[in-house]
């Protein structure tokens, strides 16, 4: 029996030594086309990669207290090569991490060193083998090692000079270990890489690999500015397995709807100011696969003013020609209105600056062809509209 990170138990059966697990619902992962949640077969679902043609990993039958249990078996007792310290490696197919954002992996087993062997011509006592865990994504990188462990370390019953065969359960040990999913790592696997001295003999009772699909909260999410016809929102984005992100509105910052779905990726997003029906709580959170979701970002409340003053106003402003050749005009709906304009290039530079009241026009003749942006702001320096044109 393995316990996941979610807190729930699975007994893997001795016959299919490894499942995937999905701790939300207990099914297995089906990118890998699991049936019906049933454990992986072992010959399906695991390559063994034997570089020596030696003795390499295999299943075998053992009795355990009276009962006959298949096991996956290293026989590193026997094995024979012209070089010591050559490797061989049980490795998964490759696993689909979409919407994952770290593993578990438990491994229960069991080994023991030998107390003396014979290693060339040199008498060596006693005599290690070595376990790696390795993760090799499908790009093609390198491995990279996850744990390691060997010797003493590695041994779960005391050092024998006869070949190990465990007898019992009280025989096995467990150790576990997560990684946290890069951002490259759309597939990855993992391998166990046996580096045989001709010590003793290594077993697998049970592999349980467990996805975490766990998505961290976006944080600093803050209110900007109001452009033309919109509010404008900005986050950070904290994970790298969300599908996307839901911002909801409210009227009185407790009952929230007005759901927007966003892309994953995404850290910034425009509210049409015409959908808002006077809503000014605003808040978001990251969705992750199988109806995972991190918690809300804090509250963020726009003011009245802001509402009904600087969106207004700024949605009665107008700015044309577009294309412009020399001259510009700005103009506004509101009688008395009384602002300022900065004209801003491609590069981020202020080309002109100045006070605009209803119906201004501003010369642009002393600029050049290309892309420009006019901003407009009120008499707090607010942003209230931003504009791209073409200047001819």
């Amino acid at each position: 029996t393995v316990t996941s990170n979610a807190g729930e138990s699975f007994t893997l059966t001795r016959n299919n030594v490894v499942r995937v697990i999905n701790p939300l619902d207990n099914s297995t992962q089906e990118s890998i086309d699991f049936d019906d949640n049933a454990p992986i077969n072992f010959n399906e679902y695991f390559e063994v990669v034997n570089p020596d043609l030696s003795l390499t990993y295999e299943l075998v039958n053992v009795t355990l207290d009276g009962q006959v249990v298949e096991l996956i078996k290293m026989d590193n007792f026997n094995y024979v090569s012209e070089t010591p310290g050559i490797s061989d490696f049980l490795q998964t197919v490759y696993l689909d991490n979409t919407g994952v954002s770290s593993y578990q992996i438990d491994v229960e087993y069991a080994y023991t060193f030998k107390e003396g062997g014979l290693i060339g011509d040199v008498i060596f006592n006693p005599v290690y083998d070595s376990l790696n865990i390795l993760l090799e994504n499908q790009c093609g990188n390198t491995p990279i090692i996850l744990d390691k462990i060997g010797g003493e370390e590695l041994s779960t019953v005391p050092p024998s000079s006869e070949e190990f065969v465990p007898n019992s359960l009280d025989d096995f040990s467990s150790f576990s270990f997560n990684y946290e999913v890069g951002e490259d790592e759309s597939f990855a696997r993992i391998i166990f890489e046996n580096i045989s001295f001709n010590g003793n003999n290594f077993y697998i009772k049970d592999i349980a690999i467990t996805q975490d699909y766990s998505v961290e909260a976006p944080s600093n999410f803050r209110f900007v500015r109001v452009e033309s016809d919109s509010l404008l929102f900005r986050w950070v984005d904290n994970s790298n397995n969300e599908l996307g992100f839901v911002l909801e509105t409210s009227l009185d910052g407790e009952v929230f709807e007005n759901f927007y779905d966003i892309e994953s990726g995404m850290q910034e997003y425009k509210v049409a100011l015409n959908n808002l029906n006077q809503s000014k709580f605003f808040r978001i959170k990251a969705i992750g696969l199988n109806d995972n979701e991190s918690e809300y970002t804090s509250i963020v409340e726009i003011s009245n003013a802001v509402l009904s003053t600087q969106s207004v106003m700024g949605s009665r402003m107008t700015v044309y020609p577009n294309p412009v050749t020399s001259s510009l005009i700005i103009d506004s709906e509101v009688s008395d209105f009384q602002g300022s304009y900065k004209i801003i290039s491609m590069q981020g530079q202020t080309l002109m600056e100045g006070p605009v009241t209803v119906g201004s026009q501003v010369n642009l003749s002393t600029i050049g062809p290309g892309i420009i942006f006019v901003n407009i702001f009120n008499e707090k320096n607010q942003t209230l509209i931003t504009k791209k044109l073409i200047k001819l």
